[in-house]
């Protein structure tokens, strides 16, 4: 399996063994939404930890509840490093909100560039 098609986000594992996730456009995302991700990224690693590439959709957002669980050891199970790709100053103001006060436990960085977010995550992969 290398695609789990959810309602909210389409996640794949690329051929890298970077697990991208591309989430809908005009969508809150939820403390489930979260917890219904992290669990379909823990069956395309089998369990492992993977970066992750997250490609926010045009106007969406997450709820406080959904933010603060993010950071959070049973949220990153299985994430090795996250690279947020943004499209609004929004965005770039909830990551950066997310970076200082709810501060991830692991490798965490926002780009407007997908190519230069796959550069940066490519330097955490376990087997290259």
């Amino acid at each position: 399996m290398n695609k789990i098609c959810l309602a909210h986000s389409l996640i794949s594992k690329r051929a890298d063994g970077i697990i991208e996730i591309e989430t809908n456009s005009n969508h809150e995302f939820s403390l489930s939404d979260v917890k219904e991700t992290t669990e379909a990224v823990g069956e395309l690693t089998g369990g492992k930890k993977a970066p992750l590439l997250i490609m926010a959709g045009s106007l969406s957002a997450v709820s406080n509840e959904a933010r603060k669980f993010m950071a959070t050891e049973e949220s990153l199970k299985y994430s090795i490093a996250e690279a947020f790709v943004i499209n609004t100053i929004t965005q770039r103001i909830l990551l950066n909100f997310y970076l200082k006060f709810d501060k991830p436990p692991i490798p965490t960085q926002g780009f407007t560039d997908k190519a230069e977010a796959i550069a940066w995550l490519k330097k955490y992969l376990t087997n290259p």
